[in-house]
């Protein structure tokens, strides 16, 4: 996805092969590869891969088997980028949709051989959605390397930043960065009312509008323009982004490149939501910035959010964590760097102060009632979404309410079954005694928390039966209490169980 920039853009735009006109075309695609059975599932099946971002183009060598019918033409032409005889491809396709095709830009002839068609664009199905992109090797030659290429929203990455993306009924949805649109779309088609892209280049703001339009989509606007600039004096609900984050000491691709820090927009963007995001509103983003000496993430993102700090939470899931010289020298290693650009970024980060480079979902909420921020940060785990971000954010929302303690002590809690004890024994005076001991799982976060040994039999009975109170009194009548223990240190560990999602907490309601 591509983004606003420090520094205005100099390069001359690149003209997009795609057409607006005629509408009517937009439909004849569209109900054209529905029929041909273009979706997801179906070309996982065909090709035996668990989703498209496993995709195995035949130039990667994939086995290559003449196509039989219009699905295997458009793998064919739009994810392999491989050229088509036009004899094939009109004895397998309709006249009307391969004239539709070509109408609108998406099909044309190669360049030195007429008598075969191309692609124009990456074009798959992804969210349930067609979303068109630019291709990165030119099917008749060449590398399209433009600074505003259209990045696929094909790759992991992207994926992972639409799975987590919150999806709870909204207003007003604003997608910065938007590259393809597909974010805004995703939104416009299932959950808010109007959607906004919003890219810096003109090549993406063009794509989203046909991507929107080959979608037959009308509740989304896509405008061109740095960051909030071409919204100003909007608020909205929903706010994400998958900015650039890659550091550069120069844009030279502007949906790649991310300033010195791979920062700049990531910065920018989360400085602006206390002008556009509303109370109650939720950003969401996912990309790789930096923990510095004395200052982890978590902490310099609020920090962003200048004097309206106080407003927000923020919550930082951590996907992958690594030290920037090792990041460095591994892209050397693998031919995508050299060692003098590995030892000067190394020299780099080591003046800013940076000790990891750390590629992760943030989430930040606007206060909806004023209650005490808060600030947390997990690492993902096998099953981290959408739904666990919401969780994880409400659980630390409510040990922030005044009213928190009480609503806590009356709850019920249960150990998820997931949840798996881990304890070390030192040997002394010939017997094992247990030294330690933690509590560990990978669902919904990756945790290990340590786990006091006399808090163990307690824990085991946490099945939904007693309430934390009663926790505590059993805990009381069994002298298993220390001299510093009290009901309020037991919530307080109950508590933090809860945020990290080893424990559920359930209420319960007695009849008058």
């Amino acid at each position: 996805m591509t983004a606003s920039i420090e520094e205005p853009v100099t390069q001359a735009p690149t003209p997009s092969p795609l057409r607006l006109e005629p509408v009517a075309a937009f439909d004849t695609v569209h109900a054209f590869l529905q029929d041909a059975a273009f979706d997801e599932d179906e070309i996982c099946g065909r090709l035996d891969i668990a989703s498209l971002d496993r995709f195995r183009a035949l130039r990667d060598g994939r086995p290559d088997t003449p196509p039989s019918d219009a699905l295997d033409v458009l793998v064919r032409l739009f994810l392999d980028n491989e050229p088509v005889a036009w004899s094939e491809a009109r004895a397998l396709l309709p006249t009307d949709a391969l004239g539709a095709m070509q109408a609108l830009g998406l099909v044309r002839d190669h360049k030195t051989d007429p008598s075969r068609a191309v692609a124009n664009v990456l074009l798959y199905p992804t969210q349930s959605l067609y979303i068109a992109s630019d291709v990165a090797t030119l099917p008749d030659g060449g590398d399209a390397r433009w600074w505003d290429l259209v990045y696929a929203a094909l790759t992991t990455n992207t994926r992972n930043f639409l799975a987590t993306m919150p999806r709870n009924s909204c207003d007003a949805f604003l997608d910065l960065c938007s590259g393809t649109g597909v974010a805004a779309l995703a939104a416009a088609s299932r959950f808010a009312n109007h959607a906004w892209a919003v890219d810096v280049a003109d090549r993406s703001t063009e794509f989203a509008r046909f991507n929107a339009r080959l979608n037959q989509i009308s509740n989304v606007t896509a405008l061109s323009g740095d960051l909030y600039a071409p919204v100003a004096g909007l608020t909205f609900d929903r706010i994400v982004a998958h900015p650039p984050y890659v550091a550069s000491h120069q844009t030279r691709m502007v949906y790649r490149d991310g300033g010195s820090d791979g920062e700049s927009v990531t910065r920018r963007i989360i400085s602006g939501l206390p002008h556009y995001l509303r109370a109650g509103g939720h950003f969401h983003c996912t990309c790789r910035a930096t923990d510095r000496k004395g200052a982890p993430l978590e902490q310099r993102v609020r920090a962003m959010l200048g004097e309206a700090a106080s407003e927000f939470d923020v919550a930082v899931v951590a996907t992958d964590e690594l030290d920037p010289t090792e990041y460095y020298v591994r892209l050397a290693i693998a031919g995508r760097g050299t060692w003098a650009e590995a030892e000067e970024w190394h020299r780099h980060f080591a003046e800013l102060g940076v000790t990891k480079m750390v590629y992760s979902t943030i989430a930040i909420l606007r206060h909806e009632r004023a209650h005490p921020p808060f600030t947390v940060r997990r690492r993902s785990g096998s099953a981290t979404g959408a739904s666990e971000l919401g969780r994880l954010v409400r659980a630390a929302e409510e040990s922030a309410s005044t009213t928190g303690l009480d609503r806590l002590l009356d709850s019920h809690p249960v150990l998820q079954p997931h949840v798996s004890l881990w304890s070390e024994h030192a040997l002394q005076d010939g017997e094992w005694a247990v030294r330690s001991c933690s509590l560990a799982t990978d669902v919904p976060f990756d945790v290990r928390l340590p786990c006091p040994p006399e808090m163990v039999p307690l824990i085991a009975r946490m099945d939904g039966t007693r309430s934390v109170r009663e926790l505590y009194e059993d805990l009381a009548r069994a002298g298993n209490l220390t001299e510093d223990a009290s009901i309020e240190r037991l919530a307080s560990y109950i508590h933090i169980l809860t945020a990290h999602g080893l424990v559920e907490l359930h209420r319960r309601v007695t009849a008058d």
